[in-house]
C-alpha cells in the first residue's frame, strides 16, 4: 500500500477539521427543520426502516427514504439521527469539492474549494432540514469526484462506474439531475488518459448507470408509470403564473374559469394562488389537469414569446441565488429558510420549535426537536443572505464561467466538461421558470471548485500510479 504524500494529508485533515466543527456546534444548537415535503420524507422513511416498501407517490423518487430508512436503523428514529447523518454527508461533500480541484488545478485549489463547501451557509443550511438536498449535493459531488480519473489509476473504469451509480442515484433523488448525467459521463470518458482507458470508462459508466437505474423503472413500469416520474406540466405552468405570462384568453373548463380568477390580478400570484389552483384541478371531475396545464403553457408561450425570454433570463439569476431589482416575481424562498432555522416554530402556533407544516398536519412527538440557540441560530434569523440580497453565487457563475474556457485551453477537459453541466442545469430550470434557488444548488458547489481553480491555477500534482505490494 502507498502512503499518500505528506502535503495531501495534511490538507484533507484542514477540510475535515473545518467542516466538522461548525456542524458539531450545529448538532447541539440547531434543530431539523420539518415542513409539509419533510414530513412525507420521515413517513416513508420510517415505514421503510420496519421492512416494509411505501408506496410512493408518482411524482417522488426513493433515494432520500431509502437514506432514511439507513438513517433510521444505524441512529434511531429521531431528528437528531437525520442531522448526524446529514452533518456526515456535508464534511464528505467537503471533501469531494477537495478532490475536484486538487485533481485539476493542485493542492491549493483543492483547499479552498473544500473550505468553501465547508463553511458554505445556503449549503450548511439543508443539512438541518428533512430534505432531499444534502444527500443531492453528496451524490453530484461525489459523482463529479469520482469521474476525474486523468489516467492516473491502474483500477480501470472502477471511477467511472462509481461516478455513473452516484450521478444516477442523484437522479432518484431529484429527477431533476438528470442534467449532469451527460457532463459526468463525458467527463468520465475525457478524464481516461487513453482511448483504451476511455472506452472501458464509458462502459463502467453505462454499466453504474442501468444497474441503478432500471429496477426503478422496472418498479415504476410495473405500476404504470413511464419513466422516472410522472408529471403533469406544473414546473412550467407554475412558472409562467408566477410571472404573470398566463395567457388570460386560453379557453378553460367551466370549473375551472372562477378558481382561475385569482392568477390573473395586478400582482404576481402567492404560492398559495398557484397551488390551490393546481391541487383544485387535480379534484375537478372530468378535468383532465396534464393535458389543460400544457396546453395553456404552450398557449401562453405563443401569444407572449418576448415576454417568456425576459422571465428566462430573470430566472437564469434566480437559480444563480440572486434577484434583480425589476423580478417579477419577488418571493425569496431561501431567505425566509434560513431565518427559519433560526425562530422557534411555537411561536408560530407550531406543536414543537422545529415544526412547520399546515394546519392539520401531525408529526410524531420523537421527531420534535429543541428550539434554536447559539451564533449560528442568531446569524441565520438576524443576517439571512436571500436571494435579493445576494451576489456571490452569480460572481462564482461568471468566473466559472471564465474558468471553463481557461481549462479548455489547459486542455482539463474532464473538469470543464463538469463545469458545462453546472450551466446546463441552471438553464434548465430557468427555461421552467423556476424562482426557487435551492433547485440549483449543486451548481452553485461546482463553481466554488471552479473559482479555486481559476484563483489558483498551479499544475495538478502528478500522483504516481499505484503498483500492487
Amino acid at each position: 500500500m502507498r502512503r499518500l504524500p505528506r502535503q495531501i494529508r495534511t490538507d484533507w485533515l484542514i477540510v475535515v477539521m473545518v467542516a466538522t466543527l461548525p456542524r458539531v456546534i450545529g448538532y447541539f444548537t440547531l434543530p431539523l427543520i420539518i415542513t409539509n415535503d419533510g414530513l412525507g420524507y420521515l413517513r416513508w422513511g420510517e415505514t421503510i426502516a420496519s421492512g416494509v416498501w411505501p408506496e410512493l407517490p408518482v411524482e417522488r423518487v426513493p433515494v432520500y427514504p431509502l437514506f432514511l430508512g439507513g438513517v433510521f436503523n444505524l441512529f434511531g428514529t429521531s431528528a437528531h439521527a437525520i442531522v448526524l447523518a446529514q452533518s456526515l454527508l456535508g464534511v464528505c461533500s467537503a471533501l469531494f469539492a477537495w478532490r475536484i480541484a486538487k485533481q485539476t488545478a493542485g493542492p491549493r485549489a483543492g483547499l479552498i474549494a473544500g473550505i468553501a463547501i465547508a463553511l458554505e451557509p445556503w449549503l450548511y443550511m439543508f443539512e438541518h432540514y428533512a430534505l432531499s438536498e444534502s444527500l443531492t449535493l453528496f451524490l453530484v459531488l461525489g459523482a463529479c469526484a469520482a469521474s476525474l480519473g486523468y489516467g492516473k489509476s491502474n483500477r480501470l473504469g472502477f471511477g467511472a462506474l462509481i461516478a455513473g451509480i452516484c450521478i444516477t442515484a442523484a437522479v432518484l433523488t431529484r429527477p431533476a439531475m438528470l442534467a449532469w448525467v451527460p457532463f459526468v459521463g463525458l467527463a468520465c470518458v475525457l478524464g481516461a488518459g487513453s482511448p483504451k482507458r476511455a472506452a472501458a470508462s464509458a462502459m463502467a459508466f453505462v454499466v453504474g448507470v442501468m444497474v441503478t437505474l432500471v429496477p426503478w423503472l422496472a418498479h415504476n413500469k410495473a405500476r404504470d408509470v413511464q419513466g422516472i416520474v410522472r408529471t403533469d406540466g406544473l414546473a412550467l405552468w407554475g412558472g409562467l403564473a408566477r410571472s404573470q405570462l398566463l395567457d388570460p384568453d386560453y379557453i378553460l373548463p367551466d370549473l375551472a374559469q372562477p378558481r382561475a380568477a385569482v392568477l390573473f390580478q395586478d400582482h404576481p400570484p402567492s404560492e398559495e394562488e398557484v397551488l390551490g389552483f393546481y391541487h383544485a384541478m387535480g379534484r375537478a371531475r372530468g378535468v383532465d389537469r396534464a393535458e389543460l396545464l400544457n396546453g395553456w403553457s404552450s398557449a401562453s408561450i405563443d401569444r407572449d414569446p418576448d415576454g417568456y425570454a425576459e422571465a428566462v433570463l430573470h430566472a437564469l439569476v434566480w437559480q444563480s441565488n440572486a434577484m434583480l431589482p425589476s423580478s417579477p416575481y419577488t418571493h425569496d424562498e431561501l431567505r425566509w429558510q434560513m431565518q427559519r432555522l433560526g425562530r422557534d416554530g411555537t411561536g408560530e402556533g407550531q406543536t414543537a420549535p422545529n415544526v412547520q407544516v399546515g394546519v392539520g398536519a401531525s408529526i410524531p412527538e420523537h421527531f420534535h426537536d429543541h428550539k434554536p440557540i447559539g451564533p449560528q441560530a442568531w446569524l441565520y434569523r438576524q443576517w439571512p443572505i436571500g436571494m435579493s440580497r445576494n451576489v456571490v453565487h452569480s460572481a462564482l457563475g461568471l468566473a466559472s464561467l471564465v474558468c471553463f474556457f481557461v481549462l479548455v485551453k489547459r486542455k482539463r477537459y474532464a473538469a470543464a466538461a463538469l463545469l458545462l453541466g453546472s450551466f446546463a442545469l441552471i438553464t434548465g430550470h430557468a427555461l421552467l421558470l423556476q424562482p426557487f434557488s435551492r433547485y440549483s444548488m449543486t451548481s452553485w458547489a461546482l463553481w466554488w471548485c471552479g473559482f479555486a481553480m481559476l484563483i489558483a491555477p498551479r499544475k495538478p500534482e502528478i500522483e504516481p500510479t499505484p503498483s500492487p505490494t
